[in-house]
């Protein structure tokens, strides 16, 4: 989904900012592969459209997210990620109380993804996404802190990891 209004450039995955992402209401709808996204502002949607419908727009670079510290409405949340870099990125959510660089690693250091699925702490994830396109998905939050993290390979451990509350 689309999100009306700006959203302000934080930097990389240690900065300790926290920005709250608009969410809004949705009047259209497209179709983007197998997940249905809806987009507009609100103006003739009907209610039950804009009850349900949150979204938040989280875009991609090297090797950060923007914003790197993102809040948004706990339930179905409509995740928008921009690749605005030039290499693949992928957004992955981990829920956890962790620091976002302390998620557990495998030897190659990229993030154990298994053992956080197998935890449940693995809600979803927007798949890699090439150089300028855009990818969006809805992923069930219940409320809680959850790390964003891209797991292509030297990604993580280069800093590309941020935060999401759902409230």
């Amino acid at each position: 989904m689309v999100v009306s209004g700006g959203l302000l450039a934080l930097g990389c995955g240690s900065d300790s900012s926290t920005t709250t992402v608009a969410q809004t209401d949705s009047a259209s709808t497209q179709q983007t592969g197998s997940t249905t996204v809806k987009s507009g502002s609100g103006e003739g949607a009907s209610e039950e459209a804009a009850a349900s419908s949150k979204a938040i727009t989280i875009d991609m670079g090297e090797y950060f997210y923007k914003p790197v510290n993102a809040t948004a409405n706990a339930g179905s949340v409509t995740i928008s990620s921009k690749n605005i870099g030039k290499l693949p990125h992928e957004l992955v959510l981990a829920r956890t109380d962790v620091a976002p660089g302390d998620l557990p690693t495998r030897p190659d250091g990229s993030v154990d993804e298994e053992t956080l699925e197998k935890q449940g702490k693995a809600p979803g994830e927007i798949p890699e996404t090439e150089a300028g396109k855009t990818k969006a998905g809805t992923i069930k939050l219940p409320a809680g802190r959850y790390v964003m993290y891209c797991n292509i390979p030297g990604h993580y451990a280069a800093g590309m990891y941020g935060t999401l509350v759902a409230e």
